[in-house]
């Protein structure tokens, strides 16, 4: 079965799964378990390790990925600022302030899926209130310095409401119709050579999939707080707990486990769906 099928039947099928599954548990499952999957993770926990610079007061300088050791430095004099509660307010995150605090990096990106390899975008982020700015704001992005060439999340404005957009930028993005993406939210992009697909807070989104052109350009850039391109002015407002790269095609048990791992971790329980197998236990 093509990826774009598996993708497709299980966008179909995850209620039922959901409703009926019977999940492993053991309360330790962490993303790093996902093995060659668990490509680059950037986690506000870092701080205060040599994965976080922190110049005083929370100013955040550079935040080293867990597993790859990619490092994303200070694109300007601005600088994001860490919280130890300052993501749902009780969390450690990271806050972008909407104008120039981007933290990315020009070299050592080597070994994101891109292409027409399949990879996912996960994040963890509080995307402020902004229905009256009608401008796209990215969570994040990687690819090359054009703009128009990333893999890349973020938030556009459709009839006054904050959505969900899963993007390489060359192509057809997806537009997520079904959920408000102000506040705490924990998002999964999925690229293939095919096609987007995505979920938000442990559901499918509306549209499941869309048809898409893989990133045609190597993979030189890699940015949180903006898109890839060099000249952005798409600044992300609000926090950042999470973002990691994955490789390869994730399983339903695992998407399952990953947004339960998350919502446990940040506080998010209960915005999984009513049936998800991690609502009320640890994976």
């Amino acid at each position: 079965m093509s990826v774009m099928r598996a993708r497709m039947a299980f966008a179909m099928n995850a209620p039922a799964l959901r409703s009926g599954a019977v999940a492993p548990v053991d309360g330790t499952w962490v993303p790093a378990d996902l093995g060659a999957q668990y490509n680059s993770h950037w986690t506000a926990d870092d701080h205060g390790t040599a994965n976080m610079t922190d110049d005083g007061a929370g100013v955040i300088s550079s935040w080293k990925a867990r597993s790859t050791a990619i490092n994303k430095t200070a694109v300007t004099t601005a600088r994001p600022t860490w919280g130890a509660a300052a993501f749902n307010s009780s969390y450690a995150g990271v806050t972008f302030a909407g104008a120039l605090t981007v933290l990315g990096t020009a070299t050592g990106v080597a070994g994101m899926p891109t292409g027409s390899a399949t990879g996912y975008i996960f994040v963890v982020a509080d995307q402020t209130a902004l229905v009256a700015d009608t401008g796209q704001r990215y969570f994040g992005s990687y690819g090359s310095a054009s703009a128009s060439a990333g893999r890349s999340v973020l938030r556009t404005v459709t009839g006054g409401v904050n959505r969900l957009q899963i993007s390489t930028g060359t192509a057809t993005p997806l537009n997520d119709t079904s959920v408000d993406l102000s506040g705490p939210h924990m998002i999964l992009a999925g690229f293939d050579s095919t096609t987007l697909y995505g979920w938000i807070d442990g559901t499918v989104t509306t549209p499941a999939t869309i048809a898409s052109s893989p990133l045609a350009t190597a993979t030189t850039r890699t940015r949180l707080g903006a898109d890839a391109g060099t000249t952005s002015t798409l600044f992300h407002k609000g926090g950042i707990r999470h973002w990691m790269i994955l490789s390869g095609t994730l399983s339903a048990a695992n998407v399952d486990k990953l947004f339960g791992w998350a919502a446990w971790d940040s506080g998010l329980r209960s915005l999984l769906p009513a049936g998800h197998p991690y609502k009320s236990v640890r994976p």
